[in-house]
């Protein structure tokens, strides 16, 4: 070929055309059998329009599928590896290691195995990424070839048969999670291309890609805002008597989390986050909206308290600790404050009230007559009242981690009351001071009730 270069321009172009021509109708005719085998395979994920609030399962939430989705039509339930959701991330962070092996076509359809799309995505980038390499460097040792300019000769076809496949399946989907990963792997290939390889042939390919990708992912996302905060909160009310998470507060987290752990990979995206932040206030304002509906202060409390709990237990479970983390850390901490006043005011009502209006500086309300049935009767009571308390907030919080975690709060806080009001005495009725019961009897009663669980 040197040869002929150097002394025959024309054959030589005629050798390369030729080439270009034979290899160019090889790589479309395998890639288009490739694309339409292993899209033969693929299993449906976010075709059905789920979003996070969906008002056809908002009332009672009663259906498993309002959560985990429909399975997809020919798939036995059995599937579990490939029973995916929108919202669940499961075992699709796997995609984005590239190093895997793109789909054996042979296998995979003698196995039947169902692929999600952004396994095809990933596999068919693997496949050009491989082949254009190996192109790159025989081109170059063979013609001569400035690097990149036979590449359009080559891959044009295969390129523009995938990106239409793509674009059809980009319309097509709901799925925020699997737009997500797509991107992901484009920005992992094009460094191991760019960085790694030293080679740029595929640039344009991974631009229309993403393209075709970044909007969509801004679109759905957006949609599932638009479900959070157009959401009617009387229709994801459960009743007076229910404080339990809702089915959406589910949804929410484990779609917060695989967005979290999938945007981990690669450099952090600006836009991804101020979505995030985005959805984290239209949802919080949401079961705002829907706490304002209980008729009791506490009852509000309670099921705000569970709601977050589940989203940070669901956060903690994927390996979640981002600025999300710690927002909703202190939303529920703040949520449990409130919550243990209301329960220490409905046990030890006048207790707290001689203490907090003696620190407010408002003390003369309270006369040494009613001080002393005041000390008398919490002496009395106080004993019946933990246990009471600790009934209470093991029934109202089904997570029994959370319901530890608050008791403690309580009885932490009656304590501190305690001390407090034993302090305020010794000051200003010290005759008083032998009324109330021991701080050692009260810690030796907290440590009691606590060592149980």
């Amino acid at each position: 070929v040197e040869f002929l270069q150097d002394h025959s321009f024309t054959d030589f172009s005629e050798v390369r055309d030729d080439y270009i021509a034979t290899i160019s109708y090889l790589y479309n005719t395998l890639f288009r059998k490739y694309i339409v085998g292993t899209m033969a395979l693929k299993e449906d994920v976010g075709t059905h329009g789920e979003l996070l609030v969906n008002t056809s399962a908002s009332q009672g939430n009663s259906s498993i599928f309002s959560f985990f989705g429909r399975p997809s039509s020919g798939q036995a339930a059995s599937n579990t590896a490939h029973q995916s959701n929108i919202f669940c991330i499961g075992n699709r962070l796997e995609v984005l290691n590239i190093e895997r092996p793109a789909i054996v076509l042979a296998v995979a359809t003698s196995k039947s195995t169902p692929v999600l799309f952004e396994e095809i995505h990933r596999s068919v980038g693997k496949m050009l990424a491989e082949t254009c390499t190996a192109e790159h460097v025989f081109c170059a040792e063979l013609f001569g070839d400035v690097p990149g300019r036979m590449f359009d000769a080559l891959f044009a076809g295969v390129v523009d048969l995938y990106l239409e496949t793509l674009r059809e399946q980009v319309a097509a989907t709901n799925d925020c999670v699997g737009v997500l990963l797509m991107v992901k792997i484009n920005g992992l290939l094009r460094m191991e291309m760019g960085k790694r390889r030293k080679i740029g042939d595929l640039n344009n390919y991974f631009v229309r890609s993403d393209i075709l990708l970044k909007p969509k992912f801004k679109e759905l996302f957006d949609l599932n805002i638009r479900s959070v905060s157009g959401s009617s909160p009387s229709e994801l009310f459960q009743g007076e008597g229910n404080t339990a998470p809702l089915i959406v507060t589910r949804r929410f987290a484990e779609f917060v989390a695989s967005i979290l752990l999938v945007s981990s990979y690669g450099p952090e995206d600006n836009m991804v986050k101020e979505s995030l932040r985005r959805l984290r206030v239209e949802f919080s304002s949401l079961l705002n909206a829907i706490s304002a509906l209980y008729s009791r202060h506490k009852s509000r409390y309670v099921f705000l308290i569970n709601n977050i709990d589940l989203i940070l237990t669901v956060l903690s479970k994927r390996k979640v600790r981002a600025e999300t983390f710690q927002y909703f850390e202190d939303v529920l901490s703040g949520y449990v404050a409130a919550f243990v006043e209301h329960e220490l005011g409905e046990h030890f009502r006048d207790i707290l009230g001689f203490v907090r209006s003696s620190e407010a500086g408002k003390a003369s309300v309270f006369n040494k007559s009613r001080l002393s049935a005041i000390l008398n009767e919490y002496s009395a009571n106080w004993r019946v009242g933990i246990e009471h308390i600790r009934d209470n907030v093991l029934r109202e919080f089904p997570n029994f981690r959370n319901g530890q975690e608050v008791l403690k709060r309580v009885l932490a806080q009656l304590l501190s009351y305690h001390k407090r009001c034993e302090a305020l005495l010794e000051q200003s009725f010290p005759d008083l001071r032998r009324k109330i019961v021991a701080t050692t009897s009260l810690t030796f009663e907290i440590r009691n009730l606590t060592s149980q669980f």
